[in-house]
C-alpha cells in the first residue's frame, strides 16, 4: 500500500491527477478485467492519514520493547509535501495565512465592513455575501503538527521555506491563477527577516513581494 499511495502522490504532483487502477486476474495470472477511475485528494489525505496512524503505533510498541524505531522522515515529509500541495498550490481561491488563530474572526469582519471598497474579496450580491478568497484554519490535530502549522510566526516561517523549496523541487503540476497564499501578522517583521522573498507592507502584514492585497 505504501509504495502504491507514493505512487499517486507523485503522480498528483507532477500532473494535478492521480488514478486508482483495480485488476482482476485469472488461475494463470493473467489479467482478465481493468478498471480506472480518477481519485480525490481527500482519498489520499485519508490514506496517508492512515499510515501514519499505523506508523505512530508501531513505534510506540518499539519503543516499550526496547527496540530502535524505523526513521519516518521521508513519509512525514511526503505528507507534509501532499498538505501543502491540497491547501496552497492547487487551491481555487486566493489562501489567507494569519498569525493568530483568532485573526480570522476579525479580518472576516473588517472585509464584510469594507466589502463596498473592496469587490475582489467578498461577493455582496449573494445572500448571504460570500468570500472571495479562503482563510487557513489552525487545527490542533495531527495534520497540523506534520505542516508545524499551529498558529505564530515560527510556522509560518517554517511554510514559506517549505512551500518555497517544495514548489521549485516537487510540483510540476499545472497551477491556478491564485497560486501563493498571503500572510497577515501583528509584527511581520520576523517574517520579512527570516523567510526568503516576503517583505513588510506598511506594518500590517507579510506577503510575497508584488502580490499585493
Amino acid at each position: 500500500m505504501r509504495y502504491t499511495v507514493r505512487a499517486m502522490v507523485d503522480r498528483l504532483f507532477k500532473t494535478g491527477q492521480f488514478e486508482f487502477i483495480h485488476k482482476k486476474r485469472d488461475a494463470k495470472g493473467d489479467v482478465v478485467f481493468e478498471n480506472c477511475y480518477s481519485g480525490e485528494n481527500r482519498q489520499l489525505l485519508g490514506m496517508l492519514s492512515y499510515i501514519d496512524q499505523v506508523d505512530r503505533f508501531n513505534h510506540k510498541i518499539c519503543k516499550e520493547n526496547g527496540r530502535e524505531p524505523e526513521s519516518t522522515d521521508g513519509r512525514i515529509a511526503l505528507f507534509r509535501r501532499f498538505l501543502y500541495f491540497d491547501n496552497f498550490y492547487s487551491a481555487r481561491e486566493p489562501v489567507i495565512v494569519c498569525e493568530g488563530k483568532t485573526d480570522n474572526v476579525y479580518l472576516r469582519c473588517a472585509i464584510r465592513n469594507l466589502a463596498a471598497r473592496y469587490p475582489e474579496l467578498i461577493d455582496q450580491g449573494s445572500n448571504p455575501p460570500k468570500f472571495k478568497v479562503r482563510f487557513f484554519k489552525y487545527a490542533e490535530t495531527r495534520t497540523g503538527h506534520i505542516t508545524d502549522l499551529t498558529g505564530g510566526v515560527g510556522g509560518i516561517c517554517k511554510l514559506l521555506k517549505n512551500y518555497h523549496e517544495d514548489v521549485h523541487d516537487w510540483f510540476k503540476a499545472c497551477r491556478y491563477t491564485h497560486l501563493l497564499p498571503n500572510f497577515y501578522a501583528h509584527r511581520p517583521e520576523p517574517l520579512a527577516a527570516r523567510a526568503s522573498g516576503v517583505s513588510a507592507c506598511r506594518r500590517l502584514g507579510a506577503m510575497p513581494p508584488d502580490d499585493p492585497l
